[in-house]
């Protein structure tokens, strides 16, 4: 049996006894008690008026004065805490070892800050536009470790030199999109979503497929190890292109019709939103063009200038998936009129219900 080892290099504390590793352990060794009155909600009505409460914590010692008033505090807690042991045990993140760090944190409740909050603006207004948007995000168990990931590999896409990590990376935020339309309850929106759905399975199943031709020729994904492409493989260049910027929402490309559908959906709901959705498309194109460009323009590569183009068995996986691509690009009615009419029934029910709940005394 392998054994494995596991080292501890660094500690992070939020506690009762103390908000950082040095104050919570000389509670611990002065025999101190974090367990007071209650005095962040009001407590006559119940039979237990004393808990553990962490005091003296400030978000902003950790986060920025704008996310600090975005998260709940289970999120500021354990942001806080990764920070600490991050700091504590001197390791730098950086893009050279990015790739080999990653997050993984328990949680077992949080948010609840968060749902009294919103359940008392909802029963005052009764009118679901008074909730935040970020009101189900940030009851996410798993907030505290996505905040810690994106603190530490903010623009992770840009960062990578794995061909299909950075396709990975690019699907996740593809499928934002996704979850954007359909909060936004909005005729627009959710047809935009279940077309995005579909358009993501085919741009990215070419994506990935186009991934593997050059790992079965060149054994490697390292895209810094390539260049000039263009010249070597013209077939599998101009399949790469139309994947490349279906992916980034070109105009006549499928993914381009589902994105404006989630936009236009977005904006009626929540402007913001709409605004912050419409500039991801630059982040997308900056590593798509990059990558388009180490890879496939500038000289050849000596040791791949005699790679072997597509072969018929590969053209007959791509070629039909490229069709699909541009045929939906410029006539999106293809697949709309299929789903359009159960999903405005679908959005009629939710929105009959949103209205009798709104109605309730």
């Amino acid at each position: 049996m392998t054994k494995r080892r596991v080292v501890i290099t660094g500690l992070g504390i939020v506690s009762p006894l103390g908000s950082t590793v040095a104050s919570a352990w000389d509670g611990v060794r002065n025999g101190r008690s974090g367990i007071t009155t209650i005095s962040k909600l009001d407590t006559t009505a119940f039979p237990v008026h004393i808990g553990g409460e962490v005091v003296g914590f400030n978000a902003e010692d950790y986060v920025s004065p704008k996310d600090a008033r975005k998260f709940d505090p289970f999120v500021s807690f354990g942001v806080a805490a990764a920070v600490q042991a991050i700091r504590d045990s001197g390791i730098e993140v950086n893009e050279a070892n990015t790739a080999r760090v990653g997050v993984a944190m328990g949680a077992g409740i949080g948010g609840l800050s968060t749902i009294e909050e919103n359940t008392a603006k909802w029963l005052e207004a009764r009118t679901p536009r008074k909730i935040s948007p970020f009101f189900i995000p940030g009851m996410i168990l798993n907030l505290a470790a996505g905040n810690v990931s994106i603190i530490y590999g903010a623009l992770v896409a840009l960062a990578q030199d794995d061909w299909k990590k950075l396709v990975a990376y690019s699907s996740i935020s593809h499928m934002g999109y996704v979850m954007l339309g359909m909060a936004t309850l909005t005729p627009q929106g959710i047809n935009g979503a279940v077309l995005q759905m579909f358009n993501h399975g085919t741009v990215t199943a070419m994506l990935f497929l186009l991934v593997g031709v050059i790992y079965d020729r060149a054994h490697h994904r390292n895209i810094d190890g390539f260049g000039g492409l263009a010249s070597v493989m013209p077939l599998y260049t101009g399949l790469m292109a139309i994947a490349f910027f279906a992916a980034l929402g070109l105009p006549g490309l499928s993914a381009f019709i589902s994105e404006v559908l989630v936009l236009l959906g977005a904006w009626q709901y929540h402007t913001g939103l709409a605004i912050i959705a419409a500039s991801a498309v630059v982040l997308t194109a900056g590593y798509m063009l990059w990558m388009l460009q180490r890879v496939w323009l500038g000289p050849v590569n000596e040791k791949y200038a005699n790679l072997a183009d597509l072969t018929p068995r590969e053209l007959v996986t791509l070629v039909p998936l490229a069709i699909i691509v541009m045929v939906l690009g410029v006539y999106p009615h293809a697949v709309l009129d299929l789903i359009n009419p159960t999903l405005l029934a679908l959005n009629k029910t939710v929105a009959s219900a949103t209205a009798a709940v709104a109605a309730l005394p």
